[in-house]
């Protein structure tokens, strides 16, 4: 394998999202940036500098009908990746990476499914209500999320996280790999609510939002191009950042991609 440079790291995103929107828009399928793609739309008019993915968000009632276009005309070389075809994904996420790269390899493992290639993040959105207090609904599927990263993540081996996960390891080590997933869309989630939210991004209560705020889609310019976000984007990133403008401190900001590589 040969180094992916950081610097061809954006642009082999952007190639991928490009495609997302594309087959999105040829489809009347309707999706919003989120989390930090949101946020670089606004506050560096595209990449956050030092982010290594790009989220996107489409709601359930549109999923089934964005899995059947995306499988007939997504080109190659991207590729579809789901909890269904690859280890390292956990929950109802989906990816559409660059099969002809591959980041934070396995390197004990030869199969195709523990290993994926660069790739942006495709969330399904779910209409809930407002509610975050103890054994509510919402409470609950935040709850559980958290019962399997501790249970198949991989923490440091230092801090709260890490102690927290080796016990769940061992008290919960019957369970198995997306069956917490599985149980969650199969009994808890309902789609109902003044509330949109995605239950598998990095700030899984924080990110529900009342409708009014997602609104519909508006085209942001990002980087070279345009791609569709939140209408009210400021209340939106206020809730999820607080003041969004501030550029975070070196030690706080979130990478996911350590090592990457051409194949």
């Amino acid at each position: 394998m040969v180094i992916l440079k950081s610097e061809e790291l954006h642009p082999i995103l952007l190639d991928i999202a490009k495609e997302f929107h594309r087959i999105c828009s040829r489809n009347g399928i309707r999706y919003w940036m989120v989390g930090g793609t949101q946020l670089g739309s606004v506050r560096h008019k595209g990449f956050i500098p030092w982010d290594d993915d790009m989220d996107f968000g489409i709601l359930t009632d549109d999923w089934d009908k964005f899995l059947t276009v995306l499988k007939e005309e997504l080109p190659y070389p991207y590729r579809v990746r789901t909890i269904e075809n690859c280890s390292k994904i956990l929950t109802s996420v989906l990816k559409i990476e660059d099969c002809r790269t591959v980041i934070n390899p396995d390197i004990k493992s030869q199969k195709e499914e523990d290993n994926i290639g660069v790739n942006i993040d495709v969330f399904p959105l779910v209409y809930t209500n407002s509610r975050k207090d103890f054994m509510s609904r919402n409470w609950w599927i935040a709850f559980l999320i958290k019962v399997q990263y501790w249970r198949f993540g991989n923490y440091k081996n230092t801090g709260v996280g890490h102690l927290i996960s080796r016990i769940v390891k061992v008290t919960c080590f019957w369970l198995k790999k997306g069956q917490i997933t599985r149980y969650i869309n199969k009994h808890l989630l309902g789609n109902q609510g003044g509330c949109i939210t995605n239950f598998w991004g990095r700030w899984i209560l924080n990110e529900i939002i009342p409708v009014s705020i997602f609104g519909e889609p508006e085209l942001y310019i990002f980087e070279n191009t345009k791609f569709y976000g939140v209408e009210k984007y400021h209340d939106y990133l206020t809730a999820l950042y607080g003041d969004y403008m501030i550029i975070p401190p070196e030690n706080k900001r979130h990478l996911h991609i350590e090592n990457m590589y051409w194949k």
